[in-house]
C-alpha cells in the first residue's frame, strides 16, 4: 500500500460506500453536501485518500439525517403511488385491503395497551 494508508489512522472506506449506498444517494450528491468533488468520495471510498476528521464527523451527520428521513420519505412514496395501486385494483381488492388495515390497527393498538 501506498503512504495515504499508513497516514490514515482507521479504514473508513468500506463503511462509507455501505453508508452513502444505504441512504440512496450518488456520490455527487454527497461530494455537493460536504463541498467536495465526487472523484473526492471516490478516492476515499476506494482507501486512495484519507478523510479528514472535521468532514467524516458532517458525512456521519449527513447519513445519520438521511436515515431518521427515511420512512416519512417511504410513507410519502407510499401514498403518491396509492391511487395508481388502487386504480389498478378491483373494488372488492379495495374493500378487503380496507378491513385488513383495520383489523392490523386493532390488534397493533390492542398490544400497545398492554
Amino acid at each position: 500500500m501506498g503512504w495515504y494508508k499508513r497516514r490514515c489512522k482507521f479504514d473508513v472506506s468500506s463503511h462509507l460506500r455501505r453508508r452513502r449506498e444505504a441512504a440512496g444517494i450518488k456520490r455527487s450528491e454527497l461530494a455537493q453536501c460536504v463541498c467536495y468533488q465526487p472523484a473526492a468520495i471516490c478516492n476515499w471510498e476506494a482507501g486512495r485518500l484519507c478523510v479528514d476528521q472535521q468532514t467524516l464527523m458532517q458525512l456521519e451527520d449527513i447519513f445519520g439525517k438521511l436515515s431518521a428521513a427515511r420512512p416519512k420519505l417511504q410513507r410519502d412514496m407510499l401514498i403518491a403511488n396509492l391511487s395508481e395501486l388502487c386504480a389498478s385494483l378491483s373494488d372488492d381488492d379495495v374493500w378487503s385491503l380496507i378491513d385488513r388495515a383495520r383489523y392490523l390497527r386493532l390488534t397493533s393498538e390492542e398490544g400497545n395497551n398492554e
